[in-house]
């Protein structure tokens, strides 16, 4: 019965070996799986920081970009309103050296009914008595509140019904 003892312990023994051997080689391939996703991770980080940077790059030189071109704009916005500053101070001495005062007239039939309830052909015809009373086609507008193109397009249209220069 020894020899079955011995047989059964040393069974046991190895048994137990090869299961310590089974987790170790478990153990050593988990680790082994860990560290390979671990690596790819990385991987995976390095390139993602590395479109970062890019993209931040890009930022810098589109900001700096926008920079530049808001300082011209600033540049171009002085300059537009220097220019618009000098034009209003120059436009009222033509007013007052050119611009003939209007007929009474002309401003009780504009001043008398809202520009709401006048129709359409008796604005075109108020528009006609304005400019022949010699007012700006910006001031007729904001009085009769038409457009200024609107106003424009009546002048030429008086203009191309009557060729004659009086009128």
């Amino acid at each position: 019965m020894e020899g079955l003892e011995v047989l059964v312990v040393t069974l046991a023994a190895f048994f137990g070996l090869g299961i310590f051997f089974a987790i170790l080689l478990w153990c050593r391939s988990w680790q082994r799986e860990t560290r390979e996703q671990s690596e790819k991770q990385l991987q995976v980080l390095r390139a993602q920081t590395e479109r970062l940077r890019d993209a931040v790059e890009m930022l810098d030189h589109t900001t700096a970009s926008l920079q530049t071109a808001d300082g011209q704009l600033t540049r171009q916005l002085e300059d537009l309103r220097n220019s618009v500053h000098r034009l209003q101070s120059v436009r009222p001495d033509a007013k007052e050296t050119s611009a003939p005062k209007p007929s009474d007239t002309v401003e009780e039939e504009v001043t008398d009914s809202p520009p709401d309830s006048v129709s359409t052909g008796d604005r075109y015809e108020n528009v006609q008595a304005l400019l022949k009373a010699g007012r700006s086609t910006v001031e007729i507008a904001h009085q009769l509140d038409i457009g200024v193109a609107e106003v424009r397009m009546i002048a030429r249209m008086k203009t191309l019904k009557s060729p004659d220069p009086g009128t």
